[in-house]
């Protein structure tokens, strides 16, 4: 039986809870099992584009793997941000740059507008799933001698691409320059700083990678926007919504004790997974009004208003909870509804065609 890109997705998918289910057990031993199975899960990010290159890509592919790197985005920054590990604000800026290209994305399949992918933003990716382990690596291994052992280890796993080009008589690529690179990185800031601010130096450095990867696009797309915003005000109101209304209300939320973590992970990955299919749908030629999203995001904002005043007034988590399940219930309704109009697409393969 053959192995397909798509059921690799699929097990990746299914799979994502479990770490988050370790790393909320909150002992050493658990984080550590969660650690190796954000590993796992992100080797098969690399088996998963293996085959669909071999095999081909398929619409429901399309679909589902950007979907789920956004959700093991989610999976692995909501819990350092829950635990203090790195500042929330970092994870808050991450995420909204996230939404909001996401969100981009749509809008310039639906101008028929093309940007070649720069170097730094097929990077970014990969930084982003390498940097949430090492800095939960760094977290739970605070002794200098341990960690630096360890981190000698990856610094010669990083090095590798360099070195077996090097041997072989080839000129290192840009890949195996970026991945050296990026193990010095890691190796250097924790030698030279302690774990605290070794943590938020690392996460700043995957935010500036994510925000220049973010202002490349934005800027790439600058007359199209201006074209897009002049003929369809609404679709300002309509970005800022989807860029903006999860994180400002809800991962706020994650600095206090009492907060619905769970719905707030559950929410942010819905809305993720909202983006994928929006472009998904657009790219295969079904646009939507700007009327839906703003109604969706208006509802996860007063929601999330609920959310904060209940917790910073101590009028109570059930509150907070019950908000967050609704914006919630919001959001996993539109996904369905949206699944199940154009199922026949995807599990059809059918094939992008324009937007008309």
């Amino acid at each position: 039986m053959r192995i397909t890109a798509n059921q690799v997705t699929l097990v990746r998918l299914v799979m994502l809870p479990l770490p988050v289910a370790l790393v909320y057990r909150n002992t050493h031993t658990f984080m550590l099992a969660a650690l190796a199975v954000y590993i796992l899960l992100g080797l098969t990010d690399v088996l998963d584009g293996y085959l669909a290159r071999k095999h081909g890509a398929t619409a429901l592919g399309a679909l589902l793997d950007p979907v789920v790197d956004k959700i093991f985005l989610v999976a692995g920054f909501v819990p350092l941000a829950d635990f203090q590990i790195m500042p929330t604000t970092l994870v808050f800026v991450l995420f909204i740059r996230e939404l909001g290209v996401t969100a981009l994305r749509s809008i310039a399949l639906e101008e028929g507008f093309t940007f070649r992918t720069s170097s730094i933003a097929k990077l970014k990716t990969t930084v982003q799933m390498a940097g949430a382990g090492f800095i939960l690596l760094i977290w739970l291994f605070p002794d200098d001698a341990t960690i630096l052992w360890i981190l000698s280890i990856a610094l010669a796993g990083f090095s590798a691409p360099a070195n077996v080009a090097a041997l072989t008589g080839r000129r290192p690529g840009w890949m195996a320059w970026s991945s050296l690179a990026c193990g010095v990185a890691i190796f250097a800031t924790r030698i030279l700083l302690p774990p605290k601010p070794a943590i938020f130096v690392l996460m700043s450095g995957i935010v500036a990678i994510t925000l220049y990867s973010g202002a490349e696009y934005a800027w790439g797309m600058r007359e199209v926007l201006k074209r897009r915003f002049r003929r369809a005000p609404l679709e300002g109101a309509r970005l800022l919504g989807l860029s903006l209304a999860v994180p400002v209300f809800y991962l706020p939320a994650l600095d206090r004790t009492d907060d619905p973590t769970f719905a707030i992970l559950a929410l942010l990955a819905a809305e993720f997974a909202q983006g994928g299919l929006d472009n998904s749908l657009v790219q295969m030629g079904y646009a939507r009004s700007a009327g839906p999203d703003l109604l969706r995001s208006g509802v996860q904002a007063v929601c999330g208003a609920v959310v904060l005043w209940a917790l910073l007034t101590g009028a109570g988590p059930r509150i907070a909870l019950a908000a967050t399940l609704f914006a919630l219930g919001m959001t996993l309704g539109d996904l369905g509804v949206r699944c199940w109009r154009h199922r026949l697409d995807f599990y059809a393969g059918a094939t992008a065609r324009p937007v008309p």
